[in-house]
């Protein structure tokens, strides 16, 4: 279920199928046109809706868009961009198995509840999407 949708960015609601709850969001954020064509990828899911695929499901559909050509109806980019905390190994295995590349890291890199946590650099572009 779409929530959010503007040129810079698109966020949809995570739903158990079986509850019909909402169990977490994904979004693209600063989405860049021109030379660039990269967003960057925001996800969390709620903890009793863990370990049963679901944000597996929902990055699978979300990078379908990305990299769909926007005359198929998707947002036709070159590159999708992940930044997680290293102590995520969660997020981590989910970005490897989508096919993601660690690309860097980064020290401090954003304030979480008032903390500045270190930031692992991931990315997936169009031409290892499979």
């Amino acid at each position: 279920m779409e929530s959010h949708n503007t040129e810079r960015e698109q966020r949809w609601l995570i739903i158990e199928r079986a509850t019909n709850a909402i169990a977490g969001r994904i979004a693209l954020t600063n989405i860049e046109r021109g030379v660039f064509q990269n967003a960057r990828l925001g996800y969390w899911l709620g903890a009793p809706f863990q370990g049963k695929g679901l944000m597996s499901e929902a990055l699978t559909l979300t990078v379908g868009h990305c990299f769909r050509p926007a005359n198929q109806g998707g947002l036709g980019l070159h590159r999708l961009c992940a930044n997680i905390m290293p102590t995520n190994t969660r997020s981590r295995n989910l970005l490897k198995r989508a096919g993601f590349t660690k690309e860097g890291y980064s020290k401090n890199y954003l304030q979480i509840q008032g903390q500045w946590e270190d930031h692992e650099r991931w990315a997936l572009t169009i031409e290892y999407f499979s």
